[in-house]
């Protein structure tokens, strides 16, 4: 089996992923958090974010961030 052609599907994403997807800049995101505006969740001291709750975030925003 050739490990290049396994696609992974991310189920949890970290700020700069999110940032990038968002097209908005890490701290942004992180304010986002704070505000509790995009839930997140405490990965080993990192801030994470499901896939399912960026999704509901782009949708309450109207794909805003689209």
């Amino acid at each position: 089996m050739n490990n290049s052609s396994i696609e992974v599907e991310l189920v949890v994403y970290t700020v700069p992923e999110v940032a990038a997807i968002l097209k908005i800049s890490e701290k942004s995101v992180y304010r986002l958090i704070e505000r509790n505006i995009l839930k997140s969740c405490c990965a080993l001291r990192h801030k994470r974010v499901s896939k399912r709750e960026l999704e509901r975030f782009i949708h309450a925003t109207n794909g805003m961030f689209q």
